[in-house]
């Protein structure tokens, strides 16, 4: 989960207006791009409040607080990119190590327990041992623990508050539509 690719509706659940007219008219989708509309020059005519546009860097930044609280734990999604990027799986293996990644939703970790438990027969271990250095090393696997979703909240709004100016109702709505989403 990218902060970077949320979509502009879990900003701005309560705002449909100004969602509708940031899609419609400067095209903006994602919390990614309304960062650099509100970086522009054109802000002041995109959303000409001030106090509207503070409020939507203020979501922004506790997205980015939240979604790295999210990650926590959670490795990047495996795929045959990444497959293929390790030269560890051969053309041999490549397609049903591939479909077992999609039996486990891209899950760094479950893909190699399920190598380990046999579900690609033929596998040879140390290829499964590389192949789980491999993964660690490049962020496809995290040995942290996932953080409950109270822990999550706490700590996106605890950096909020380094903010003086947040509202911190208002970024615990954010966040709350946040978790509904992740769920």
């Amino acid at each position: 989960l990218e902060p970077g690719m949320v979509h502009l509706f879990y900003l701005l659940r309560d705002d449909l207006d100004l969602t509708y007219q940031l899609m419609d008219t400067w095209r903006v989708t994602s919390l990614g791009q309304l960062e650099s509309l509100l970086n522009s020059d054109a802000a002041p005519v995109a959303v000409s409040d001030a106090a509207r546009r503070n409020r939507l860097r203020q979501r922004c930044g506790v997205v980015h607080t939240w979604t790295g609280t999210w990650r926590q734990g959670r490795g990047r999604p495996v795929n045959r990119i990444a497959l293929e990027q390790s030269d560890i799986v051969s053309d041999k293996f490549i397609d049903r190590v591939t479909d077992l990644v999609g039996n486990v939703d891209g899950d760094g970790k479950v893909l190699v327990q399920a190598l380990r438990a046999g579900q690609v027969s033929r596998f040879h271990t140390s290829k499964i041992d590389d192949l789980e250095r491999w993964l660690a090393d490049e962020g496809y696997t995290d040995e942290e623990e996932i953080l409950p979703a109270d822990d999550r909240r706490r700590l996106a709004l605890q950096q909020a508050m380094s903010d003086t100016g947040a509202d911190v109702e208002d970024l615990n709505q954010v966040i709350t539509w946040l978790e509904s989403a992740s769920q």
